[in-house]
């Protein structure tokens, strides 16, 4: 039998247990709060990465709409390819490396609700365990297993059909930020759609992605969205594509 293959199937089934034991955190959160919950989850793919969750935002003592604070608990699962040089600096050799693992935040946070604006800001605690292969002597990420994350949410409502969604985030630690902008037309059968731009890095990768979105698709209780676009990576371009679940309990 192939080592190799052993070891990945077995770090495979590792990821699963912990992304199950993340839920059952969740779930048991979720079913003790005495307000509404917003549970969430989603898959992302490109040709580079592919980028999985599971979260939860709970409001303590109010709504989801409501001023007040609120946890966010959340869980991921990633798998992305790079190029780098693998010995020798900028002279060494090129070499295709793969990182993929674990990972999850808790944080602690409170939203205002003005005017015509919702602020939410987050302040938290960050793990992951992010395996490279084969070894890359110029990557901390392996090294980096736990961060403080910092995050904060824009709501603009413009008028009663077009809004806005922002979001940014920084890892301290990791190095890592992502930052999404979302105008949106909400039309009269609840659909939404709007362009996106979403900005990433790290310490193995820089890219940017120019697409559209489109939402508000509801199978029973579960609000369903798509979207997609253009990818414009550090060692590769190409399109990306997702899936995002959302839904109140």
């Amino acid at each position: 039998m192939d080592n190799n293959l052993g070891m990945g199937n077995m770090k495979k089934l590792n990821y699963l247990y912990k992304c199950l034991f993340l839920q059952l955190i969740i779930i048991f959160f979720a079913t003790t709060a005495t307000a509404e919950v917003l549970g969430l989850a989603g898959v992302s793919h490109s040709d580079q990465s592919t980028y999985a969750y599971i979260g939860a935002i709970i409001p303590i003592n109010s709504n989801l709409g409501e001023q007040g604070f609120r946890i966010k608990l959340w869980g991921n699962y990633q798998d992305y390819d790079y190029d780098g040089k693998l010995v020798g600096g900028p002279t060494g050799t090129t070499t295709s490396f793969n990182g993929d693992g674990f990972g999850g935040d808790l944080s602690l946070g409170y939203q205002w609700n003005f005017q015509n604006v919702t602020v939410t800001a987050y302040a938290g605690v960050a793990l992951r365990d992010i395996d490279i292969s084969p070894d890359d002597p110029a990557s901390d990420t392996e090294d980096d297993d736990v961060g403080a994350r910092f995050q904060l949410e824009l709501n603009p409502q413009f008028s009663s059909n077009v809004d806005a969604s922002l979001i940014g985030s920084y890892t301290v630690g990791f190095d890592s930020y992502w930052v999404r902008g979302r105008p949106g037309y909400t039309f009269t059968n609840g659909l939404k759609f709007g362009p996106e731009l979403v900005v990433m890095g790290g310490d193995d990768y820089d890219k940017q992605r120019f697409g559209a979105f489109l939402s508000g698709f509801n199978f029973g209780s579960v609000n369903v969205g798509i979207n997609g676009g253009y990818e414009d990576g550090d060692d590769d371009d190409g399109v990306y594509g997702g899936i995002s679940l959302s839904t109140v309990f």
